[in-house]
């Protein structure tokens, strides 16, 4: 109940701000990160979905890491929004602007690690939380996410940076940094490739046997919408399409996610009143 009454006070404080004109933010930047999580939601959804799952999480730093990771999922997706509006709460922005470089590396190194660690350790809430909260903003179209990843492009000019060049996140990541910091795979950075395997294979099976999410993985972006749909509609009796689909939009990490911060990747879709902003 206080982890829901904060995250309420904080929205309404951030609907009192003005408009902004340039973009700023707290200079601490965990205190930066940690209002995002709170102001959000995603702190509390997370601990809702740790629950659900009959797992009690005592540690604040592994809550924080795993609301970090599947808010992620969010931001990613509005962040050519955000940064156009001078929107400062994205987590990419915070950790891009403390750093003064692109985060895109630091970010996704940050992300295959938590959910690695979430496999090695059975916290599956951890994968089921990142992967709805993608689904959703999918579905929800507020910016036409399915849209624009069918039509972004890969960067011309990749940004780059350490992947462990961030204190903050390094505080708050679960596994010592990797040897193969660039290695993205998360297969190749869990411990537990068996389980990895199981799960992958459970969704493409599911994929193919059920009447609701048939065709999930070689669909567009744009063709997944209805079938996210589907699984929505289905969700109060058995929630098992919509974890399914969770898990494999996490293990499968499509590229494209990680396009979209990339100021050099562009967008050749259709353009409308919403669109103008996904430059």
């Amino acid at each position: 109940m206080d982890s829901w009454f904060t995250a309420i006070q904080s929205v309404y404080l951030d609907v009192l701000h003005s408009k902004a004109e340039s973009l700023q933010f707290p200079g601490d930047e965990l205190r930066s990160i940690q209002y995002r999580l709170i102001n959000s939601g995603g702190r509390s959804v997370a601990q809702h979905v740790s629950q659900e799952h009959n797992t009690s999480v005592e540690d604040a730093t592994i809550i924080d890491a795993v609301a970090f990771a599947g808010l992620l999922m969010h931001d990613i997706c509005d962040c050519r929004h955000d940064n156009k509006a001078n929107e400062f709460y994205n987590l990419l922005t915070i950790v891009s602007g403390h750093h003064g470089v692109q985060s895109t590396d630091i970010l996704r190194r940050f992300c295959v690690d938590v959910w690695s660690w979430a496999l090695d350790t059975g916290n599956l809430w951890a994968i089921h939380f990142a992967g709805r909260m993608l689904i959703w903003q999918m579905y929800i179209a507020r910016y036409q996410t399915s849209i624009l990843l069918d039509n972004i492009h890969p960067p011309t000019s990749p940004s780059t940076s350490d992947p462990y060049g961030d204190p903050v996140l390094n505080s708050l990541n679960p596994l010592p940094p990797s040897e193969e910091p660039r290695n993205f795979s998360i297969r190749s950075r869990c411990q537990n490739v068996t389980r990895y395997d199981n799960l992958l294979d459970d969704s493409l099976k599911h994929f193919e046997a059920c009447s609701h999410c048939r065709g999930f993985e070689t669909a567009t972006w744009q063709e997944r919408v209805p079938i996210i749909g589907a699984a929505y509609k289905t969700k109060y009796t058995d929630i098992t399409c919509v974890n399914m689909l969770a898990t494999y939009m996490v293990l499968a990490s499509p590229s494209e996610l990680w396009w979209l911060p990339e100021p050099t990747a562009q967008y050749t879709g259709p353009t409308s009143e919403w669109s103008p902003l996904l430059g």
